[in-house]
């Protein structure tokens, strides 16, 4: 089972290979599966996780009568913004950019 220092391990070497990527340490152009990875280690470091947590901590404090109501908009701007995502990506994969399809 994964722990705190797994998390922190995976987050670091994802945002650090994305860094060394982005400055020119690894050789460009790289490969967009490899990026991916490098992405998806970052994302699986529970650094996202963090910081929603942190936000709706911070948000609970400072509102607390109201805290379903934040629970349920984070909740539910979570889920929406990766929907949206989703769209973006499936209209740029079968339309190809071309809005008249």
């Amino acid at each position: 089972m994964g722990g705190p220092l797994d998390g922190a391990i995976l987050f670091f070497c994802g945002y650090f290979l994305i860094w060394a990527s982005v400055v020119g340490m690894i050789q460009r152009p790289v490969p967009v599966p490899l990026m991916c990875l490098f992405i998806f280690m970052a994302a699986q470091g529970q650094g996202q996780n963090f910081f929603n947590t942190t936000d709706v901590v911070t948000r609970l404090i400072n509102f607390g009568d109201y805290g379903g109501t934040i629970v349920g908009i984070f909740k539910g701007y979570i889920g929406l913004s990766g929907e949206v995502l989703i769209q973006v990506q499936v209209y740029e994969t079968i339309c190809m950019g071309n809005p008249s399809t």
